[in-house]
This record gives structure tokens, sequence and C-alpha cells, in this order.
């Protein structure tokens, strides 16, 4: 008989127990938008539109010409977007909890172009042969950048410090991002050409152009970041609340490893000709080139190793969501 009671009041204690600690159990759900800041660094980022013209003269002969140069645009901001977040968090005390959150983020697209052009004018005042040495070279070139990035996960660790519970409860929270990389495809598209035009057919008019296109895919990789947010909860009901709030995420990631994934001249696959096809990123690294160049002449020389672009994953954002308590 006593032995009974003794266990009906530990199963009681330890019902009691797991229910207090339950009610200090939560967990939240949410979705929000992402405004990046910050500036990547290794890849095109020129936020500035140049155009420039030049000319010249000479007694004999003499040129006359003008260049253009164009750069669209070109701030990366992946972190960018639509994200979806959630929290699981445990209350130390009625102002004070730890939480486990995270943000996995939709992926963005950007492309961005670069264009130049230029026209130089000559004219040689041959006595014998006039006008042979007057002709025209046009010279032109645009190169197009497409950036790729896939669905990525970050995990939040934080404190979170709130007001007494009532019916709307601010918070704010400071903690760590961890983030374990992911995919970023670079896509280069180079389109150039030119042409020389003799007046009069003085001269043999040419022309030429060519198309190349290289993609890399950049992965591996981890960073360590910092976080916060403030926001408040509105409690509507026992076990549940609404919650919305402002959240700052401050990352830089770099991948650890790049492959090439397509490289095409003037229309034709030469991913047989790259000397390698992966390779590894590092913080500085030094090239060095044996001679006599035993490369093919055919072959496409491709560095086992380059420099590692630092692509900003920071970005301040507006989140809302519900939270659910353990009761």
């Amino acid at each position: 008989m006593k032995t009974s009671i003794k266990i009906i009041l530990i199963s009681m204690l330890m019902i009691a127990f797991a229910t207090a600690q339950a009610q200090k159990i939560y967990f939240n759900v949410g979705a929000g938008y992402g405004f990046g800041i910050g500036t990547s660094e290794g890849m095109p980022t020129n936020n500035y539109t140049y155009v420039s013209t030049q000319s010249s003269s000479y007694s004999n002969p003499s040129q006359t010409g003008s260049q253009t140069n164009t750069y669209e645009k070109s701030v990366f901001h992946p972190s960018e977007g639509l994200k979806i977040t959630g929290d699981i968090g445990y209350h130390l005390s009625s102002n004070i909890s730890v939480e486990l959150g995270f943000n996995y983020l939709t992926g963005t697209n950007q492309t961005n172009t670069y264009t130049s052009s230029s026209t130089n004018n000559y004219t040689d005042d041959n006595t014998f042969n006039p006008g042979f040495n007057t002709y025209t070279d046009n010279t032109w070139d645009k190169e197009t950048f497409k950036m790729t990035t896939k669905g990525r996960l970050l995990l939040l660790p934080a404190l979170c410090l709130q007001t007494n519970p009532s019916e709307i409860t601010p918070y704010i929270k400071a903690g760590l991002v961890v983030d374990f990389g992911g995919t970023f495809i670079f896509n280069d598209e180079f389109d150039y050409g030119g042409s020389t035009v003799y007046p009069n057919n003085s001269g043999s008019n040419s022309s030429s152009s060519s198309q190349n296109t290289r993609e890399i895919q950049s992965t591996g990789g981890m960073s360590l970041g910092l976080m916060s947010s403030m926001g408040a909860n509105y409690k509507f009901s026992e076990n549940f609340s609404l919650f919305a709030e402002v959240g700052l995420v401050v990352d830089n990631w770099s991948p650890a490893h790049g492959e090439y994934t397509k490289y095409v001249m003037d229309g034709v696959d030469a991913m047989s000709r790259l000397s390698t096809k992966t390779f590894d990123y590092s913080s500085k690294f030094t090239n060095t080139v044996t001679y006599p160049n035993t490369t093919s002449p055919n072959t496409i020389t491709i560095q086992k190793t380059s420099l590692a672009p630092i692509i900003s994953y920071s970005s301040w954002s507006i989140n809302v969501g519900i939270k659910y308590y353990i009761k």
C-alpha cells in the first residue's frame, strides 16, 4: 500500500514538472521580406554609368575617334526577397527566453550588362595612292552577367528579452547567424567584334565577331554572422499570439569550391578543352607558370585555385507570423 502511494505521488510530481516545463516552450512560424544591404566583392559590382569620348589628331596620318563605355548598375543582394522564418523557444523566466530560429531564403536572380564601342577614322595623305590608307575601324563588345542563388537555410540561435507578459508584449532579440553555405551560379556571356571599312572600295573591307559563354557553380563554405530584431506579440488566446518584427542580419559568405558547368566558344561546346573543370577558392593565392609551356594549344588553362568572392547575405526585413505556446 505504502509503495503504491509513493508511486502515485512520484507520478504526480513528474506530471506536474512536465506540465510546468511544457508551459515554458513555444513555437512560431512566419514569413517576411528582406531588403539587401552590403556589397559583394570579387564579381561585377560597378554601381554607375560611365560614358567617355576621346579624339586625337596627327599631321600624317591624321586620326580622330570616339569611345563609349556603359556600365549598368550591378549591386548583387542575394538575401533580398521572400523568406520563411521559424523559432522554437524556451522561457528561462517571464522576461528571458532562449531561441533557435531559422530563415529560409527562396533564392534570387539578377542580370547586369557592360557595353563598349569605339570608332576610329584614319587618313593618310598618300601622294602616289591617295586614300589607300584612309579607313574606319569599329569595335564593340557586350558582356552580360547573370547571377543566381538557390534556396538557403540560416540558423539563428538568440537570446530574447521581453516585458512582463500582457495582451501586447514588446521584445528584442540578439544572437548569431550560422550559415552552412549554399549554391551560387555565375553566368558570363561575352559578345564582341569589329570591322574595317575603306571608302570607295580603296581596300578590302573586313569584319569579325565572337560569342563566348561560361558558367561557374560555386558551393561549400561556412560563415558566422550576427542578428537582431525587435517586435511585439499580440496574444489573442491562451495558446496563440500574433507577432510582427523588424529584423537585421549581418552575414558575408565565401564559397569553398567552384566548378565550370558550361564553356561555349562561338556556339561550340568547349568543356573538353578545359585543363580542369573544378577548382578551390582561397582568400589569397600565388599563380605559378612554368616555362616552356607544354600545354596543348587547344587547351584552355584553368587555374586550380581562384580568389574567393565575398557575397553579402546581409539584410533587414519585416516579418509577421503566429506563435503557439504549449500548455
